[in-house]
Order: structure tokens, then sequence, then C-alpha cells
């Protein structure tokens, strides 16, 4: 937090290369598939944008932020990224190889380390441009992994938390970057289901820019970041189509168990 309220100061007295005042303006991201509007974020007056929302119908988390903010003078870039479920059964799961969608969830032994998360999942699924990434910095974050297990709780779930910000240095265009991550896992093992555990990213997002600008930009680029606000009536369309899923899933799961009482009979 005192590093954001560092980057708002130094977002609002900062000077633009023309000598006048960085502004930053809030930014409306709308999900035209729920007709609202998503989330909001503060960006820079000038900055270009792409992305939003993508709906994912097929998994247990319907919805995920897909977004990227760049400067069209300069190196630095905010990336939001897909926060994809999986979920593992000690043993296996029948049926179910790993990378398969089981229960909307992709079937694949849990990862507890951001800095593997990062590196073996992250980057290749979401930065494929990202060739031979060197880590340079890892910043655990216990404190933020603590509250996001607290915050996520719910009765006959056992949650924790993981969480640090990971730091990269590759080449990309014959120039030397920087990338930040800040990824918070959270691993969720139902007590009624022993060896059973849904795993996955509570957040994850990152910002780059050339080595020489990290200095100047960093204190923008985590302002920026920290901004992300999504609003209620987003997450209220989130939340019903949730639990549509969710009893979809349950008459699915009754409707094979009597299958299988049939063929029993």
């Amino acid at each position: 937090l005192a590093a954001c309220d560092r980057g708002t100061q130094q977002a609002r007295a900062g000077k633009g290369e023309n000598g006048g005042v960085l502004r930053l303006q809030k930014f409306s991201v709308h999900d035209p598939a729920a007709g609202v509007t998503a989330f909001t974020l503060l960006l820079p007056r000038g900055w270009q944008h792409e992305g939003g929302i993508i709906w994912r119908p097929h998994l247990s988390n319907q919805a995920a932020a897909a977004f990227r903010a760049w400067n069209p003078g300069g190196s630095e870039v905010l990336q939001l990224m897909p926060c994809d479920p999986f979920t593992w059964m000690r043993g296996g799961i029948m049926f179910h190889q790993p990378g398969s969608i089981y229960l909307g969830n992709e079937v694949c032994l849990p990862v507890t380390d951001p800095v593997e998360y990062v590196t073996q999942i992250a980057v290749p699924r979401y930065r494929p441009e990202i060739s031979d990434p060197q880590i340079v910095e890892v910043t655990p974050l216990p404190q933020v992994a603590a509250a996001t297990a607290q915050a996520r709780a719910e009765p006959g779930v056992h949650k924790t938390g993981y969480a640090a910000r990971v730091r990269v240095a590759y080449e990309l265009d014959g120039r030397k970057m920087l990338e930040t991550f800040s990824c918070v896992l959270l691993t969720a093992e139902p007590m009624n289901t022993p060896g059973m555990t849904f795993w996955g990213p509570d957040h994850l997002y990152s910002y780059r820019c050339a080595v020489d600008d990290m200095a100047a930009a960093e204190a923008l680029l985590q302002t920026m970041a920290a901004s992300v606000r999504v609003t209620p009536q987003w997450f209220n369309v989130l939340t019903q189509v949730q639990q549509m899923w969710v009893n979809n899933q349950m008459q699915a799961i009754r409707n094979a168990g009597q299958i299988s009482r049939i063929i029993s009979q």
C-alpha cells in the first residue's frame, strides 16, 4: 500500500515529456456479454489498450480478465491475465489425464510455488513472446497469501494461499526488458473429499518496461495495477452465472448416478 501511495503521489506530481503534469484518468472496461461495465482502472492519458473480459462456460470460473494497456511512446505495459482453475486427486482421476477438464477444472498436479507457476504455466500460456526468462528477484508476500485465504474462506473447505512478486529479465526485439509478475495461488481441499484439491491463481498480473525505464516507471505501473476495481453490477452477473453453472453440474452428477443405477439393474 505504501508503494501504491508513493506511486499515486509521483503520478500526480510527475512531469511528462512535454513538461506537463502526467494525468491519470478512470477507464471503464465494458463486458458486452453482460451488458455492463466489468471493472475500472486508472490509465495515463494517451495510453492504448486491448482486451477485456473473456467468458469460458466450460470452466468453473466462467469469466476472466484478459486485458493489456501500454504506452505507445514508451516500453511500459500492464497486463491482466486469466486465472485458470485446476484440480487434482491423489492417485489420479479415473478417465481424466493431466490437461483434460474435470468438473470445469483442468487436471494438473497442484503448484504452490508462485515462481513455478509464473515460469512453467503463466509465461508459456499468456506471454509466449518471452523466450528464456531469467529470474532476477523474488519477493514473498506471506501476508497477502494469508489475507487471500481468509477472504476466500468457506465452511468445510481448508484453504491455503501462496503469494509472491516474481521479476524476470529477457530480451524483446533486441531490447533488455524487466517484467514483474504478481501471483497469488490458492488451494482448496474439501474436508468431505480427502485427497481432492482445487487450486489456481486468485489473481495474476504483470507489468514490464525496458531495464533503463523501470526505476522511473515502476511506481506508476504499481498504482495502475492497484487501481483495478470490479463493479458490483458485473460481480452480480458473474455470481448468478456461477450459481447456474453449479446447479447444472450437480444435475449432471445426479443424472450420471441415475444412469449407473439403471445399468446395474
